[in-house]
């Protein structure tokens, strides 16, 4: 039978001297322990779930990559969930030698002592064997292309409007922090998992130092890495589009609360694709975020992944 193993991280904490004026998150810690009882009812090996202080850069990549040690190909799978703060940086064309995002800027997960840039997921994910199945469950803003890959569906219906069309949807500071906090179904606050323009450009500013000599110099000395070199499959479902915010209503993310309530204790039937789709019917109207789903690595694996009713192993 084949090994399952899930990670799963959530932060609703962020260092201070890593993020200097980020307000905390609610329910990212709950999402995370969720979402592992779900996995380990499912048949996983629940590992973690990693939480906010203990949610580093090196607790993080130690562990996907132990992980990455024990799976052995042959359709064994690996479930990461994140939850949390989603930011960007500046594409960086020299980095990893493609300037590879439309928007002019690199997506990142905001761990406790300093961001991972898409990049270095990408590099992660080569470590691990031909045939190895990775899940990944991104509850965070600008999520929709922070595991870059093929979608499986023509996203028409959360398209930009003919008003941003043509010059890409409205990332400012300014339409961020116009959707930044609210108050949600009985008076539950409602929250955006974003580090907006000025926080995003803080936290950066921050640890510039490293990110540029531990990160973007040894990206640009490394080989180029695109996602279909990967000799396992990906699979993504993201909370958003890339140029959307991910909501938390109270102590719930609001993508993680309707995966868990779609997935209804395992009765769902169906493929990842209708998973997704049913989703996005639960929370785009309501939170404006339309979950999407990507595919990349190995064609034959995906292919196939793709096809399965999700978390089977």
């Amino acid at each position: 039978m084949p090994k399952a193993i899930a990670l799963t991280v959530g932060l609703n904490e962020l260092h201070p001297d890593a993020y200097p004026g980020v307000s905390p998150l609610a329910g990212c810690e709950q999402d995370a322990m969720r979402v592992a009882e779900l996995a380990a009812r499912a048949g996983f090996e629940a590992r973690g779930p990693l939480l906010s202080s203990k949610a580093t850069r090196s607790d993080f990549i130690d562990e996907v990559l132990r992980v990455a040690g024990e799976l052995r190909g042959d359709g064994d799978i690996f479930l990461l969930h994140y939850a949390g703060h989603g930011s960007h940086w500046p594409d960086d064309p020299a980095g990893d030698r493609t300037h590879d995002e439309d928007d002019g800027r690199d997506e990142t997960i905001c761990l406790y002592d300093g961001q991972m840039v898409d990049d270095e997921l990408l590099r992660l994910w080569a470590h691990f064997r031909p045939g190895v199945r990775i899940l990944v469950l991104a509850d965070c803003c600008h999520s929709g292309s922070l595991i870059r890959g093929r979608s499986l569906r023509s996203p028409v219906d959360d398209a930009p409007s003919s008003s941003t069309r043509g010059r890409g949807p409205d990332r400012s500071d300014a339409a961020v922090r116009g959707t930044r906090a609210g108050q949600g179904v009985a008076g539950a606050m409602l929250r955006d998992r974003i580090l907006d323009d000025r926080e995003a450009e803080r936290a950066y500013n921050a640890l510039s130092g490293f990110y540029v000599t531990e990160i973007r110099d040894k990206l640009r000395r490394m080989r180029p890495l695109a996602l279909d070199d990967l000799p396992c499959g990906v699979l993504t479902i993201a909370a958003c589009e890339d140029y959307q915010t991910a909501k938390e209503e109270g102590t719930e993310g609001a993508f993680t609360r309707a995966l868990i309530d779609v997935w209804d204790g395992g009765a769902f039937q169906g493929s990842y694709e209708t998973f997704c789709n049913t989703i996005r019917a639960r929370i785009q109207s309501r939170y404006g975020q339309s979950p999407r789903i990507l595919t990349g690595g190995h064609r034959g694996v995906t292919i196939e992944f793709a096809r399965q009713r999700p978390f089977q192993i």
